[in-house]
Formats: structure tokens, C-alpha cells, sequence
């Protein structure tokens, strides 16, 4: 077990996060592991039930904004002065 693989680099695994060569020594190890086997599979169910508790698929999901932008009020002006016109 010490030469296992955490469930972090196990997640990335199933994600498709993993560079190739890490991703083929993983796949590898799999082969021949139950533990990580075992683990994976688990991994996979819980992001099975996380997908069917989503009510609208990710991808679909606007971005996140990481900063709100807020305009700036309007400028308030002062009134116009009023013109008297001599209509004679």
C-alpha cells in the first residue's frame, strides 16, 4: 500500500487531469492494484450522485465571475436654469 496513489492524484486520474506519462504509470498500477482499484471506483460513484444531483449540467453553468464589477451612478447634474423667452 505504500506505493499507492492518493485520492487526489486518483481524481485527477479520473478527470483526465494527468499528464500522459503519469497518466500511463497510474493506469498501470491499476492493473495490478484492488486497493486503487477500489478507490477509483468509489470515486467514480460519488461523481456519479454528484452529477445527478446537479439540476442543470456544469457545462451548461454561466462562469463564475471572480470580481463583481459595479458601474458608478449616473452623474447628477444640476437643473437647467430656466429661460425666459420674450415671444412678443
Amino acid at each position: 500500500m505504500t506505493n499507492c496513489y492518493d485520492e487526489g492524484r486518483l481524481r485527477a486520474y479520473l478527470d483526465g487531469e494527468l499528464p500522459p506519462l503519469e497518466r500511463a504509470a497510474l493506469g498501470a498500477h491499476l492493473a495490478d492494484c484492488a486497493i486503487c482499484q477500489d478507490q477509483l471506483g468509489r470515486q467514480r460513484g460519488l461523481a456519479v450522485r454528484v452529477r445527478t444531483l446537479l439540476p442543470v449540467p456544469p457545462a451548461a453553468l454561466p462562469p463564475v465571475p471572480s470580481v463583481v464589477l459595479v458601474e458608478p451612478p449616473p452623474a447628477v447634474l444640476p437643473p437647467a436654469p430656466i429661460v425666459e423667452l420674450d415671444c412678443a
